[in-house]
């Protein structure tokens, strides 16, 4: 099952969070603005894929929250790529680990 909900919550950051679908800098409107916006699209998108995967969204939180506190830097390094910014740098790691962060408060409300 954790791996069933790592390659789904790879998928949404892969495909969604790409340098085209970014803002530009991480300035005060977008970590208030677009950022929050764009998780609470990615919990949508989350929830259906759990339901059409059998995975609970309880499963789902709980993976994403292990990835989140224990997993974060592997996890950056494997959603990095020329289409997304570098997460592996610790300024764009700590706003993956927001991202991720806002998601899962998604998925819970």
């Amino acid at each position: 099952m954790f791996h069933q909900v790592l390659d789904i919550l790879k998928a949404e950051i892969t495909s969604y969070y790409t340098n085209e679908d970014l803002p530009v800098s991480w300035n005060e409107s977008a970590l208030r603005g677009d950022i929050p916006r764009m998780a609470s699209d990615s919990a949508e998108r989350l929830k259906r894929r759990a339901g059409v995967n059998n995975i609970l969204v309880s499963d789902l939180i709980l993976g994403i929250n292990y990835v989140e506190h224990n997993e974060l830097a592997t996890f950056a390094h494997s959603v990095s790529s020329i289409y997304t910014p570098d997460w592996n740098k610790p300024e764009n790691q700590e706003i993956l680990k927001f991202i991720i962060s806002l998601i899962s408060d998604n998925l819970k409300s």
